[in-house]
């Protein structure tokens, strides 16, 4: 377990520092608030063209890195099989009635090999990941 929070770990320091170094790191940290109530839950792009992102990292079975792929428009699958969808049905009042639904990349993962990897194989591990970007200027530290 170790290996796979280290290696975690370190691909997300390395990304938070790389945005802490880009040209755009005097960039102001936005609000950002979203209740999906606005969005076609069939519209397969929904996700995306609201900019929400995806990525993945597969492990194998002894939980070693193998490979990270993203960062990707959000899909909006339906029936969900690929990291994300708007749903319905199992909120209440107070949550509206459309939901964020976050899940397995079921379609992960061929990368041109006659092998299967990913959930494909039966035994690697697929994280997946579904964010909005943001990026943090030195002005925006100490900030919530």
């Amino acid at each position: 377990m170790m290996r796979r929070k280290t290696t975690t770990n370190l691909l997300t320091c390395a990304t938070a520092l790389s945005f802490f170094l880009s040209s755009q790191a005097s960039a102001q940290l936005s609000f950002f608030s979203e209740n999906f109530e606005s969005l076609g839950q069939n519209n397969p792009t929904a996700l995306g063209d609201s900019g929400w992102l995806v990525s993945g990292a597969v492990f194998d079975q002894f939980e070693d890195f193998q490979f990270f792929y993203g960062n990707f428009p959000a899909p909006n699958e339906q029936p969900g099989v690929a990291l994300s969808n708007i749903e319905s049905g199992q909120g209440g009042p107070e949550q509206g009635l459309q939901y964020l639904n976050v899940f397995s990349d079921y379609n992960c993962c061929g990368l041109d090999t006659d092998q299967p990897i990913g959930h494909g194989n039966g035994t690697d591990i697929v994280e997946s990941n579904v964010f909005q970007e943001q990026i943090i200027g030195a002005g925006d530290i100490g900030e919530t």
